[in-house]
């Protein structure tokens, strides 16, 4: 490639002349290596940093200037300092607020005022966390009060004070300030504070001259601080001078605008150093942006792009607004009335109308009157009455104040900046090398993104309602043309994670869009979405009508302030996931926020996986509490009612005990003394139980019971607080109550008074006309986790969004807590976003954005018969209070006396008892699905407990395919896994499947004479007799087992069992719990009569056990299609309930594969008619078939034809069985399969169809299609849409076929127990007869919307919305495609199908350098495909046919001009560069040094020893509320070199603990990369490691030695005892703020820096340690900034000329430009993989099927806290630069 071509200089030299120059390099160094001398501990760490060695002599000497000032000591110079520690605390009338207004967390003061909650004097060090700025002022006015002299103190704002002598006592002292009002501010604002200062400790200064001297050799970090601190002192309290960080901004100097009410500042960085030099202060110069402190009404004109304030009037409104939007936050300052004083408040918004039109209640005057006339009547007239007024209220309150009368409040940070503005700062902090030097000499006192797909259209779609209207977009409506799986969650990540703005998806179908009416439409369906939309803007549905007035127990005259909550968790679903506790369960905790119930917080959390328990409870409910303080006017609930989902009867305790302290633990930090009344009532929905009718007046029009129908007796405990409330009015099938069980109640609920608040509760879902099957507070818990669940499994977790996350956090207080997700948007924390119809659409197109105002100008009418479906009507105000009246007096038991024992660690003593039975409602007879058992004379009073361990007598097998495919098979049939090393299991023995164990213990009973019906056995380790029928003592039986047909072998398998007396359990104690004389339910004997029962099922071969459910296949089976089909069955389980011992039996329904031979089972997933044409069938669609059932067992037989085989099913052959080969060893040759089976005996009919692989991705086992048959009895657990629409419309059942069902079922049991002599040997008889039980119909509430008042629901459980508007409605003022993915994975198919070899190489056209596609691209491509990808630019190129034919040809006229016209930044080096990354990520290497490694100083020449050169570096979250949380995790890299080219590496990425600096997982990176050197250089081992480590600041060197340098020697030792090579560790730092100028015309290059090359290793460096700057590189604009580098460990013995050298070179062999880079390309590649890592990180959708295929990225080693795996880089580009 010419000069020309690639842009840059150089020259092509003969290879003599090339060797010559590199000898002359070295021969003139005198300081290439240097004598090792390296101290270690017995423990293997290092005796501090590695000396200097010299400094270099190599290359042209230059003289240079550096941004370092000398710092002299003059005769006051101090011998010591004096550090005292600070504590200041504001007295209780001067609390204010905190830093950045954020809420502190406390009931006590102003509601955002963080003080300290119990009010008491603080310690010193533990004050309040002040502003520094604040701070510096207070201690300034103690200072001049209490007579301290000027100059002599020195505060670091934090707690530090610094004195040059004892000038102040040692022991502690309280100090008063009285901070008098900053100008501006109103004169009696005086406040008060106590300043606590203790003696800390004395600080040598003068070893800083020791340091210097050389006398000492550890850098005496504590003096440098001191003398820092001194330094920075002076410009903190400059009321000129904007601290931020180590920066010093100042507004009056060289303020350039930016646009858009943004300026940039000019100031300085500056830092402290002790060099060789001297002491120096490292000063550069340093720009910011900030808000121009201008009139607001200029601001805006100027943003709106109008030539005078006075033309706002006529702007566009929604440009107006959305012009504010981008300042909201920022503080404004306008005149008080009658005082010289100004009110800082941060801007809100804009009033909707102007001035004069804006109206208020003026209470001093009694009349309303608009803004612009209250100014005019206090002397202020305006001048622009025509302008909007700032809104500098908040949400709940406005307070408006004409924007001409608003300045802009000075020194601002603006963080955020739009592209022009980003443009702009570029452009201003852009200075040259003469420029830089003179700004530092002079030391001045002073995000657009594009993207495409679903996500460019909703913010493309946000923008434009955004510019329309100027306001931000409310909702974003996405309309699909039907439901469609699998995208939808995408929408939803975007709307509540990015974005901010609820969206809401709807059904063009039903909605009927696009001219044509579709059945599902309609006012209904229209209202439904509309109800949605108002809640997810913040707006109320529907209340009860009268407030709270009638609200049962909570509500009335003078009742307290109360908190309603749910909680609820979801866990993993799936086969895969179910056994992986790494893979979290999600968590959510919801709060009713005012007393209409229609508003509602909520917060997400991370918790392990399958836990049930909430770990973070305490702080979720503290931030709600805080949530309903700030929206009720600082006011605390007194009554806390927790509606908490999901929790099984056996968990009661552990929830009492975590979950209710923590809740006491959240009131208790918020406020000391806060302790509120607790009731937690937990609602199951998964059980059994069903009412049905009794009687006409118990059911409805479709034969259930009627909404309201509760039952207390009967079937419920016998003494604990619960009850069965149907609260709905089914669609489909009969409808299951929820059970409601009382843990605790503080609160004194009588049983009417439950039972009718949560009935009342049901009517307030407020996305629907009809009462919910359970409660609000439980529904909206489960539906923010499902939400939770989907965004996890579909966000991609941007980490430009992070800092907008807050509410799905990790679970608090698990040691195994997970690491935070990006979450839900804190725009959607308060309002119901997660409302959906069940979450099921995805793709569509977006057509616009809702803005109009829901509700509030129009009624929602339904037409004749339309509307609602339901029963309703309207009532006078008076009616409906008297229907309320009526109701409550009629209930005798609203409340209850409170009795609840609290530990003294609070938790509390049992559960609830039952407060009594409910009155209040219309009394009814119901049947339900409790079948009575009743006990025999030969009921025994006692049951004999045994352990039981199984273990098979043989030689364990090598694991093999287990149940469903998994590993863990061995010994006798295919599906019984058991231990793999054949060793019992602790505890019971192998584990073995129920199913086998029960045949074996068959087995035993039998051959060893135990007497049948006696023994009942659950299957693990549980045996029960119902007396001492054997020994007590431990013994072992031995048992043989036939062979079953399809079993491996026709011989009998020998097992021994061994036996052990565990327990005598009682079972008189269930007839003592059911007469009351015990309280607690005697689990054990439950436990042991559940198991009587479930035994003789389990032995049926015709039964199928798969949980509690007993399903039989041979009766009316039901097909699903794509294989499926339903059997029927029921599930049961054993009760001890008020009216008796009970079997609580339902029938059920579940899905299973069809035995069906597998031919026919794909011709009909591939929807042709018959086996034979398979063979024209699609092979992409045959093998997706295929995937959809690989894992399932199929049976074929084998040789002979009298056995079958079962084996799990893999896959199918890519040929058919006439051309997939195989090596027959027994005949010596390669034959095909249908060959082979012909040559047996049996020849193939349809010889064309592809084979089922049976075996695994290791060993292919090829068997014919159309010899195999589907197994029986295989749960299929994944249906597709279609199936689950058949599958719900199989299982449903209404009412009286439901009793029927239960019947016939129970009848089934009857018999079975009847035969398995449980009646004559346990006693149990078992009627078959429904238990007939009393309920009550409770009345409906009277609700009210906000027209009419009042609103009666009716009694049917649903109603419409005609003529009706919402409570508070919400002030609101497409493409589709296949997808990236698919399309790269076609693109791959494609030319893997035409080459006939996998792809190497995926090459990706955007039309523009699109972010998000971008990181989605990478996804795919490094852990989806592990194909490389390129992504080129559209715009930059053109012929894009030209450039992928010359790629797919490597021809070397590779030239990319894709477009109709040839963009700037295109061109020949443009191709040069993609081409060079290109060969990178297929391998190759671009470039090396002449003559190999002959001439690399140090490590090459002739005899060098093998070396490898690593990098590493860790890249950390990034936005404020990552810096916060170190729960986010860090991603980490490290590279290694391959050979001896120096252009191949290998990568390893892991995760570990957020914001820890420090690599845990060092040691096994290290050890897999030297395999990877090993295995790359023919089993050669490394003698030298050099390890560039980037990003280490100077106060962690210590520890990264005694950590990662520690590892990096044990990774060495691990792979072999006594490999010992020796380690140089050099640190890399970039983030400083030396730069080294031109002192003279040689020393620069033609843009004024200085020469790549250019290294300083003396006067400003380090004194003793070994370090030097190096700028390696040439700038592009402004001024170099050199890398500065520190050589921490030396074992190799590097001089100073080696170490620059190497790294110098170094830098020229970076493998994607034509130039060197600015640092050593090992650190480089490790930030660039890192940062790889961190975009995986945050566009992955963790997909379970990638997860098998990753192997890079993985969870940090050594750390406890070390988060999860994420699914990672693929394997197969591991080894080379795929992040390039």
């Amino acid at each position: 490639m010419s000069d020309r071509d690639s842009g840059r200089g150089g020259s092509i030299m003969r290879p003599e002349e090339a060797t010559a120059a590199l000898e002359a390099i070295l021969k003139s160094a005198r300081a290439l290596t240097a004598p090792v001398n390296v101290n270690s501990a017995p423990d293997g760490r290092l005796l501090g940093l590695t000396r200097r060695p010299g400094v270099g002599a190599v290359g042209e000497v230059v003289k240079l200037f550096a941004n370092y000032f000398a710092l002299a000591t003059t005769p006051a110079f101090p011998n010591q300092a004096f550090h005292y520690d600070v504590g200041i605390r504001p007295t209780d009338e001067a609390r204010s607020t905190g830093r950045g207004g954020r809420p502190g967390g406390s009931f006590a003061g102003p509601p955002a005022g963080p003080a300290a909650a119990s009010g008491a004097p603080q310690a010193a060090g533990e004050a309040e966390d002040l502003p520094p700025r604040l701070a510096h002022r207070i201690m300034e006015s103690l200072s001049q009060q209490h007579g301290w002299k000027a100059g002599t103190w020195r505060f670091d704002g934090r707690k530090n004070l610094f004195f040059p002598g004892e000038l102040i006592p040692r022991e502690v002292r309280e100090w008063t300030v009285k901070l008098a009002p900053r100008p501006g501010e109103r004169a009696d604002k005086e406040k008060t504070f106590v300043v606590t200062t203790k003696w800390a400790a004395v600080v040598s200064l003068t070893s800083l001259q020791d340091y210097l001297a050389g006398r000492v050799q550890v850098a005496p970090r504590d003096a440098m601080q001191v003398l820092d601190i001194v330094i920075r002192h002076a410009f903190v309290v400059d009321p000129a001078c904007t601290v931020i960080g180590r920066g010093f901004y100042y507004g009056g100097e060289g303020v350039k605008p930016l646009g858009g009410g943004a300026e940039v500042w000019s100031g300085f960085q500056q830092s402290f150093k002790a060099v060789q030099a001297g002491l120096m202060l490292n000063l550069d110069s340093a720009f910011a942006a900030f808000m121009s402190a201008r009139k607001l009404h200029e601001v805006l004109a100027d943003m709106c792009g109008c030539r005078d304030p006075a033309q706002l009037a006529q702007a566009d409104q929604h440009r107006l607004r959305s012009a504010v939007r981008s300042i909201v936050g920022f503080k404004v300052e306008f005149p008080l009335p009658g005082v010289n004083c100004v009110r800082r408040k941060a801007l809100f918004g804009l009033s909707e109308q102007s001035a004069d039109r804006t109206m208020f209640m003026n209470e001093k005057e009694g009349r309303e009157m608009s803004v612009a006339e209250y100014f005019a009547s206090t002397g202020r007239p305006l001048r622009l009455p025509g302008l909007p007024c700032a809104n500098v209220g908040n949400r709940r309150r406005a307070i408006y104040i004409p924007s001409e009368l608003c300045t802009v409040t000075a020194g601002q940070r603006r963080m955020k900046l739009d592209a022009m503005q980003c443009t702009g700062m570029i452009a201003a902090a852009a200075q040259q090398p003469s420029i830089k030097g003179e700004a530092c000499k002079k030391q001045f006192a002073g995000r657009g993104r594009q993207t495409r797909g679903i996500e460019a259209t909703m913010r493309a779609a946000a923008d434009a309602a955004s510019q329309m209207y100027g306001r931000p977009a409310q909702v974003i409506v996405v309309v699909l043309s039907d439901k469609v799986v699998g995208e939808y969650s995408e929408v939803k990540r975007l709307s509540d994670v990015e974005l901010g703005i609820p969206s809401q998806v709807v059904v063009g179908k039903k909605a009927k869009i696009g001219g044509r009416n579709f059945k599902g439409g309609g006012p209904q369906y229209c209202a439904n979405v509309a109800m949605k939309i108002n809640n997810k803007l913040g707006g109320v549905n529907v209340q009860l009508s009268n407030g709270l007035r009638f609200l049962p127990v909570l509500g009335g005259p003078g009742s307290c302030p109360f908190l309603i909550l749910g909680a609820d968790v979801t866990h993993p679903t799936g086969v895969g996931q179910k056994g992986d506790m790494r893979n979290p369960s999600v968590a959510a905790v919801v709060a009713s926020l005012d007393q209409t119930l229609g508003r509602w917080a909520s917060r997400v959390l991370l918790q392990p996986g399958r836990q049930e328990v909430i770990t973070g409870m305490d702080v979720a409910i503290k931030e709600l509490l805080l949530e309903f303080y700030r929206a009720n006017r600082n006011v605390k609930p007194q009554r806390l009612v927790m509606y908490r989902d999901g929790v099984s009867e056996g968990q009661f305790d552990q929830v009492l005990a975590e979950e209710y302290v923590a809740m006491r633990k959240g009131c208790s930090d918020l406020e000391e003394g806060y302790q509120p009344a607790i009731t937690f009532v937990v609602v199951q929905k998964r059980h059994n139980t069903r009412l049905l009718p009794g009687e006409p007046a118990a059911s409805d029009h479709k034969g259930n019971v009627v909404p309201g129908t509760v039952v207390d007796s009967g079937i419920t405990a016998p003494d604990t607080f619960d009850f069965y409330l149907n609260s709905h009015a089914g669609l489909q099938g009969s409808n299951k109550p929820a059970h409601y069980h009382v843990l605790v109640d503080e609160i004194g609920f009588g049983a009417d008074g439950m039972q009718l608040l949560t009935y009342w509760l049901c009517y307030l879902y407020q996305r629907t006309t009809k009462s919910v099957s359970y409660c609000p507070p439980a529904y909206y818990a489960d539906r923010a986790a499902f939400r939770g669940r989907t965004l996890l499994t579909a966000s991609s977790s941007a980490s430009e969004s992070a800092s907008e996350t807050g509410s799905l956090r990790s679970g608090v207080g698990g040691p195994g807590a997970l690491p935070k997700f990006a979450g839900i948007h804190r725009n959607l924390t308060n309002v119901l976003y997660f409302m959906s119809q069940q979450d099921l659409y995805p793709y569509g197109w977006i057509t616009g954005i809702l803005t109009g105002r829901i509700g509030s100008r129009a009624s929602l009418t339904g037409g004749a018969g339309g509307g609602g479906g339901g029963g309703g009507g309207i009532l006078r105000p008076e009616e409906g209070a008297a229907a309320l009246e009526a109701c409550l007096k009629s209930a005798r038991s609203l409340v209850a006396k409170v009795n609840v024992d609290i530990t003294p660690d609070g938790r509390p003593v049992g559960i609830t008892r039952r407060p009594g039975e409910g009155t209040v409602g219309r009394a009814v007879n119901l049947l339900s699905n409790y079948f009575a058992l009743t006990t025999m004379p030969a009921f025994p009073q006692q049951a004999f407990h045994f352990d039981v361990a199984i273990h098979s007598t043989e030689e364990p097998r090598l694991p093999g395919p287990g149940r469903g495919g998994r590993p863990g098979a061995r010994g006798g049939p295919p599906a019984a896994p058991t231990g793999a090393s054949g060793e019992p299991v602790e505890g019971g023995g192998e584990d073995l499947p129920p199913r086998l164990a029960h045949r074996i213990m068959e087995s035993l009973s039998h051959q060893h004479g135990w007497k049948a019906g006696t023994w009942r056995f659950d299957g693990r380790k549980n045996l029960f007799f119902p007396g001492e029928l054997i020994p007590r003592e431990a013994r072992t039986w031995q048992v043989k087992l036939a062979a079953r047909a399809g079993d491996r072998s026709e011989r009998e398998k020998i097992f021994e069992v061994t036996t052990k007396w565990a327990a005598v359990v009682s079972l008189t104690s269930l007839q003592d719990y059911l007469a009351g004389r015990v309280q607690g339910t005697p689990r054990d004997a439950m436990q042991v009569l559940d198991i009587v029962i479930r035994h003789a099922f389990v032995l049926d071969p015709a039964c199928t056990v798969i949980g509690r459910g007993f399903y039989y296949g041979g009766e009316v089976v039901k097909p699903l299609g794509g294989g499926a089909e339903v059997w029927t069955g029921f599930q049961q389980s054993f009760k001890a309930v008020q009216a008796g011992l009970m079997l609580n039996l339902d029938s059920a329904f579940a899905s299973f594969m069809s035995a069906r031979r597998l031919p026919d089972l794909l011709a009909e997933m591939c929807r042709v008619r018959d086996a034979s044409q398979l063979s024209q069938v699609d092979g992409h669609r045959l093998r997706s078939a295929a995937r959809s059932i690989a894992g399932f067992k199929v049976e074929f037989p084998l040789p002979g034809g009298t056995r079958m085989r079962r084996k799990a099913l893999f896959g199918l052959s890519e040929l058919g069985a006439d051309r997939t080969m195989f090596m027959n060893e027994k005949e010596g040759r390669e034959m095909s399969v249908a060959e082979y089976f012909k040559s047996t005996g049996r020849p193939l009919r349809l010889p064309s169809l592809p084979c089922a692989n049976v075996g695994d991705r290791r060993r292919a086992v090829f068997i014919p299609i159309e010899l195999c048959t589907v197994a029986a009895g295989q749960r299929r657990m994944k249906l597709d849409g279609a199936q689950s629409a058949n599958m719900i419309l199989a299982a449903k059942q209404d009412p009286p076929i439901k009793a029927d069902a239960c019947k016939y079922q129970a009848g089934r049991v009857q018999k079975v127990l009847k035969d398995s002599g449980t009646e004559a040997c346990w006693g149990l008889k078992m009627s078959s007869e429904l238990q007939k039980i009393k309920g009550r119909v409770l009345p409906t509430p009277v609700l009210q919307y906000g027209s009419p008042t009042a609103f009666d629901v009716g009694p049917a459980g649903s109603w419409n919305l005609r003529n009706v508007k919402f409570v508070d409605p919400s002030g609101g003022g497409g493409r589709g495609g296949r997808g990236i993915e698919a399309t790269m994975r076609a693109a791959a198919d494609a030319a893997q199908a035409k080459y006939k070899k996998p792809a190497q190489l995926l090459l990706c056209v955007l039309p523009d350098k699109l972010v998000d596609e971008y990181k989605e691209i990478k996804r795919v491509s490094d852990m989806e495909l592990g194909i490389p990808s390129q992504v080129v630019a559209g715009t930059k190129d053109r012929d894009a046919s030209e450039y992928a034919h010359s790629v797919a040809s490597r021809s070397s006229a590779f030239k990319a001009k894709i477009g109709y016209r040839v963009q700037r930044g295109g061109g020949p080096q443009y191709c040069a560069n993609v081409a060079m990354k290109i060969n990178n990520k297929l391998g190759g290497v671009n470039v090396q040094l002449s003559n190999g490694l002959k001439y690399l100083p140090v490590l090459g020449g002739p005899g060098a020893a093998p070396f490898i050169i690593m990098g590493a570096d860790v890249t950390h979250p990034t936005g404020v509320q990552s810096r916060t949380d170190f729960r986010d995790p860090s991603v980490a890299a490290v590279v290694a070199s391959l050979d001896q080219t120096l252009g191949r590496w290998a990568s390893r990425v892991l995760l570990q603990a957020g914001r820890q600096e420090v690599i845990t997982g060092m040691g096994g990176a290290t050890k897999e990369l030297l395999l990877e050197f090993y295995r790359a250089n023919r089993n050669v081992k490394p003698q030298r490691i050099v390890m560039y480590r980037d990003g280490v600041s100077e106060g962690q060197f210590d520890q990264v030695l005694a950590e990662e340098y520690v590892a990096i020697r044990k990774a060495c030792a691990d792979l072999e005892q006594g490999y010992r090579p020796a380690i140089t560790f050099v640190v890399v730092q970039k983030r400083h703020n030396t730069r080294l100028l031109p002192g003279e015309s040689a020393a620069a290059d033609q843009k004024g820096n200085v020469v790549p090359g250019t290294v300083v290793d003396s006067g400003i460096t380090a004194p003793d340690t070994f370090d030097f700057y190096l700028n390696s590189h040439a700038g592009l604009q402004g001024t170099n900034k050199p890398a500065h580098y520190h050589v921490l460990v030396d074992e190799i013995g590097f001089g100073a000329d080696g170490m620059q050298l190497l790294t110098y070179w170094l830098c020229y062999l970076y493998q994607r430009t034509t130039k060197s880079v600015s640092y050593c390309p090992p650190a480089y590649y490790a930030d660039r993989a890192a940062f790889r890592g961190r975009t995986l990180v945050a566009a992955s959708t963790s997909a379970s099927e990638s997860a098998s295929e990753s192997g890079s990225v993985r969870g940090a080693q050594g750390g406890a806290g070390a988060p999860p795996r994420f699914a990672g880089i693929h394997r197969n580009l591991t080894n080379v630069l795929y992040f390039m």
